[in-house]
């Protein structure tokens, strides 16, 4: 019987694992990312203040409830990416956004445009845009040098025991602000209340493919990133569960705004907070993912600064989400107004700023991460991952079997004999026998001590 070398084993095992983890879409989230810094504006300029409580005072609470109700009647049950129902949804979001637009005829000095992201799946991501009409007078114009101010929420649902999900605070509640600022937004610029030029482009997006592994703005931002015309990202704010305050409640912990603090970045973190501190009548509380957990990874791992508000700490999340009982009447729509003065503010500010980039902040994303990604996008390369690791284990675990059997200087001896000869030889040094090629014995050279 022929030797099978383990040292031959554990590289062949090694080489396939690094091959399927270097030809991944995702290779690159192993090394530190750099995301772009900005100085962003601080908040609280006398002027913007009081044209963002003008866009506030233009909607209310019962025009939210009233957008919400809608969205709960009109969209089917479930709504699975892959799916009929997942296209009915996104189709009815871009009907929806393009309601909006007819409703307000936008002067000349603003573009607005409504449009769908296809994927390769069934549902699209929605998407709707506002900015500003100019023409560059030259390179060095700065001032019209725009950037792109994005909010994104998710569109579809998930229940992973096959029952509805109709996705109420899972994600009809971010949805639903999402369109009344739009709205907000599009009615200020109809009627000329902005007392200042926009700087910078407003997007909207509505992801399809959150609940799998943010499939969606992966795929959305990939292309972004490869379409420079596209423009330069200032800021991604994810809004994901927005209105569900029971667990809070439960505990006697005060209302607030959940901010995820370890999938940011420093500046835009800070930004953040000082825009509740002072549009919000609530405070913000840090939390943390501990993983990829929702659609603004997505923006970071192509090098834009992003970030995640919901509606509370992770761990006092809506525990009904992804099932048949994440429904209407668990909602808390005066929590879910908080969430509009946030990104009326948030966007306001940013809309104005003309701040260039600073510093880079160099991100990293985790191993599990990278593993989840995996799993949920490309099951086969996955599986593969783990055979070709799996291997490698037991190919090291079957050197040292080795090494412990026969020793470290009888495992060199062993080799050298592989190598002089050109052919695999057992040699069964524990026992001190020497084996022979052709009649002839086989001298080993004697190993060299290691400390």
């Amino acid at each position: 019987m022929k030797n099978k070398n383990p040292l031959y084993c554990l590289v062949l095992f090694l080489l396939a694992l690094f091959g399927l983890v270097r030809t991944s879409k995702y290779y690159h989230i192993l090394y530190p990312i750099p995301i772009r810094e900005y100085n962003y504006p601080q908040p609280g300029n006398e002027l913007n203040i009081i044209e963002v409580n003008k866009l506030i005072d233009s909607t209310s609470i019962g025009k939210l409830n009233e957008t919400l109700y809608t969205l709960e009647s009109s969209l089917p049950k479930s709504r699975f990416y892959n799916s009929h129902q997942g296209k009915e949804a996104a189709e009815y979001v871009t009907y929806f956004l393009q309601q909006l637009v007819d409703k307000y005829q936008i002067k000349s000095n603003y573009i607005v445009n409504v449009g769908q992201f296809k994927h390769e799946w069934s549902m699209g991501s929605p998407y709707l845009t506002i900015s500003p009409n100019y023409v560059k007078k030259s390179n060095n114009d700065n001032d019209n040098d725009n950037k792109a101010i994005i909010i994104g929420c998710h569109i579809d649902s998930i229940n992973f025991s096959g029952a509805e999900a109709p996705g109420v605070d899972d994600n009809m509640s971010a949805m639903s602000v999402a369109f009344v600022i739009i709205e907000g937004i599009l009615q200020a610029l109809h009627n000329g209340h902005f007392g200042q030029k926009i700087k910078n482009s407003i997007e909207f997006h509505f992801y399809s493919a959150e609940e799998f592994g943010s499939l969606g703005s992966i795929d959305l931002h990939r292309y972004r990133k490869t379409h420079e015309d596209k423009g330069e990202i200032l800021a991604m704010l994810q809004l994901d569960m927005l209105g569900y305050t029971l667990a809070s409640k439960e505990k006697t912990i005060e209302s607030h705004i959940g901010l995820v603090t370890d999938y940011t970045t420093p500046s835009l973190l800070k930004f953040t907070e000082s825009i509740i501190d002072i549009y919000c009548d609530i405070p913000y509380h840090h939390t943390k993912c501990g993983k990829v957990c929702s659609d603004h990874v997505a923006a970071l791992m192509y090098n834009s600064p992003a970030i995640y508000a919901l509606e509370s700490q992770v761990d006092l999340a809506n525990p009904f989400r992804h099932g048949p009982m994440d429904t209407i009447e668990k909602i808390d729509i005066e929590h879910m107004f908080q969430f509009v003065k946030l990104t009326f503010g948030w966007v306001l500010e940013l809309a104005y700023s003309s701040e260039q980039q600073s510093s880079t902040f160099n991100f990293k994303f985790g191993l599990l991460d990278y593993g989840m990604l995996e799993l949920m996008h490309d099951v086969k390369r996955f599986v593969w991952i783990g055979i070709s690791w799996a291997g490698a284990v037991g190919c090291a675990y079957w050197m040292w079997l080795d090494w412990r059997e026969i020793g470290l200087e009888g495992y060199e001896m062993v080799q050298e004999v592989h190598n002089e000869q050109g052919e695999v030889q057992m040699v069964d040094l524990n026992r001190h026998k020497k084996t022979t090629i052709g009649g002839n014995p086989i001298k080993g050279k004697k190993g060299r001590h290691r400390k």
